[in-house]
């Protein structure tokens, strides 16, 4: 398997601007114990969704200059899915494109779960101004009506 490890994760976290972190869970499970081909589709989708939806802002992505995934998954659905080492290539390869001058780390473990999931984390990225003013004047909207409907005595 690849390795994801501390010094990895450490740089990106500490690369400074925003982060976008995301999860998904696949089941690669069909029918009564039969496992399901892993679509490389099914990863890209999956690796994708992570990135959009935690994004509260309009945040470009592709000016990221750190990207991680890791893929975990129980020992009998890593050992028995058929074409999962590509998918994951391929998974990985999709964050590559979508995040095209960052440093990329990768990850594959195992555990004893029946679920094949997914983490990522996007971070280097630009703080989006126009949503950061909007976010503001919010704020302060909200702290002047607030202070002139409530009289906390």
């Amino acid at each position: 398997y690849t390795s994801f490890d501390p010094t990895d994760y450490a740089t990106v976290i500490r690369c400074g601007g925003t982060m976008v972190m995301g999860v998904s869970k696949l089941d690669p499970v069909k029918g009564e114990g039969v496992k399901e081909p892993a679509h490389e589709t099914k990863i890209y989708s999956a690796i994708k969704s992570n990135v959009d939806k935690t994004l509260l802002a309009e945040i470009d992505i592709s000016n990221a200059t750190y990207a991680a995934c890791c893929a975990v998954g129980g020992k009998e659905i890593m050992e028995n899915t058929p074409g999962l080492m590509d998918s994951h290539s391929y998974g990985f390869d999709t964050l590559s494109s979508l995040c095209p001058h960052a440093t990329h780390h990768r990850g594959i473990y195992e555990d004893e779960k029946p679920t094949l999931r997914l983490y990522t984390l996007v971070s280097g990225l630009k703080i989006p101004k126009n949503s950061m003013e909007q976010y503001a004047a919010n704020i302060r909207k909200e702290e002047l009506d607030g202070f002139n409907a409530k009289d906390p005595f």
